[in-house]
């Protein structure tokens, strides 16, 4: 009759699993010596000079444009020609 092992069994799933998760061939960390490549903010700069005069309109039409409306309103309507209302003596 053959004996079962209790440990052996989970052990051999564990190690299968483990050896079916790992990558093959793992990722190599760079050694100390390798120094970082320059960053070339040239082209983000320049870039950034292109887009910065339509993101600055965008947004000054977007936040101006109500009061823009209230003048045409306005001067559709000739409200700063027509005289206040004198007050009442209540």
């Amino acid at each position: 009759m053959a004996t079962f092992n209790g440990t052996s069994n989970p052990t051999h799933f564990l190690a299968g699993l483990k050896s079916y998760l790992s990558e093959a061939h793992p990722f190599e960390r760079p050694s100390v010596l390798y120094r970082p490549h320059a960053v070339p903010w040239k082209p983000y700069f320049v870039r950034l000079g292109r887009a910065a005069p339509m993101y600055t309109l965008g947004m000054a039409a977007f936040l101006l444009w109500p009061f823009a409306a209230k003048g045409l309103i306005n001067a559709s309507n000739m409200v700063g020609l027509k005289p206040l209302a004198k007050k009442s003596k209540r």
